[in-house]
């Protein structure tokens, strides 16, 4: 280990602003090894770098809107996301997912073909792309998202023109699957 004579400062590569918050984190430190204090630095260090993530789970993609798109298929799909539940209340589809992520800014789009299948009941599929931008970062995080459905009505209304009951399937990027009812009357 070299050490520098007092009274000259060290190299400006080595030195990296620090905030507050790292500083007060690094003070108990002082009296502990060397090795000890370079594992806690950098342990403190990460550990800020993690708190000031721009992911907030409360404020990001609360209300969104179903988009009907030919581009809507399981090639749309990006990111794992797992639906917890999901459920339509009047004209709006409620989503609990969960995701791997907290380091980054996520977004959420639903699409939806503008076909509807053949069957009893008739059911649209809406894909779930999740897009989580590279965010490096492994805590599981739980989201509500909620998706406004008019204009699955007004495709439905389009194409058949008299109100009735849709399924609506649900894809997730890991192939899980929920079908959930939505009453169209």
């Amino acid at each position: 280990m070299r050490l520098r004579p007092a009274g000259v400062p060290a190299p400006s590569h080595l030195e990296a602003p620090m905030d507050g918050k790292a500083l007060s984190l690094l003070r108990p430190l002082r009296f502990a090894p060397p090795r000890l204090r370079m594992l806690g630095s950098v342990v403190a260090l990460a550990s800020v770098a993690a708190c000031d993530s721009p992911s907030s789970p409360d404020d990001q993609n609360s209300s969104l809107e179903v988009k009907i798109t030919s581009d809507a298929g399981p090639a749309s799909l990006l990111d794992v996301t797992g639906i917890l539940e999901a459920r339509v209340i009047d004209d709006r589809l409620i989503l609990d997912v969960s995701f791997g992520g907290g380091c980054a800014e996520h977004d959420f789009v639903a699409l939806a073909p503008p076909d509807f299948s053949d069957g009893v009941p008739v059911e649209l599929p809406v894909f779930l792309r999740h897009d989580a931008h590279g965010d490096p970062c492994e805590a599981l995080l739980q989201r509500q998202l909620e998706f406004d459905l008019s204009s699955v009505r007004q495709l439905w209304l389009a194409t058949f023109g008299v109100p009735g009951e849709l399924g609506l399937r649900i894809v997730a990027a890991t192939g899980h699957e929920v079908l959930v009812a939505y009453d169209l009357r």
